[in-house]
């Protein structure tokens, strides 16, 4: 099944969002745009994974696992 995200973290004192479409392994996903990003835990406020149907699954923290 493929997931969106929303990302949602700090930068430079203002919160940024940003969405991923169509991701299989949203927790590998969230791992590598913290990394490639250069996200710290601190920067991090939360990703959303929704189903195609629109429902909320989980929450995922900076390093993929559930919250």
């Amino acid at each position: 099944m493929k997931y969106d995200l929303l990302v949602r973290y700090m930068d430079a004192g203002r919160v940024c969002k940003e969405r991923l479409y169509e991701v299989a392994e949203p927790s590998q996903a969230v791992r590598a745009f913290a990394l490639n990003s250069d996200l710290a835990a601190s920067a991090w406020l939360a990703c959303e994974v929704y189903a195609p149907t629109g429902e909320l699954v989980e929450k995922l923290a900076y390093n993929g696992r559930k919250i």
